[in-house]
């Protein structure tokens, strides 16, 4: 099996899912809603992101980046967290 499909393969754990679901939540709060492709997307890089730290299945720590990449913490977007 290619390492790609092994990746996708990676399962979630639950509190994974729970940690996408907060984030997707703030940012719907904050007037983002990353769409259907994006989330897509960003699902395919969380999994890729944890098979290459040899994770057995992704847990919220690797979505650490998406939160950054979306702006919903103060050090990536200053300008929203000044109001």
């Amino acid at each position: 099996m290619r390492r790609g499909a092994r990746a996708a393969a990676l399962p979630w754990s639950g509190e994974a899912r729970e940690a996408l679901e907060a984030i997707l939540n703030e940012l719907a709060k904050e007037g983002i809603r990353p769409g259907d492709r994006r989330q897509f997307k960003d699902r395919r890089v969380v999994r890729a992101f944890a098979f290459l730290n040899g994770a057995a299945r992704v847990e919220p720590e690797y979505l650490e980046w998406r939160s950054t990449a979306c702006g919903t913490t103060r050090t990536s977007n200053p300008r929203r967290w000044r109001r």
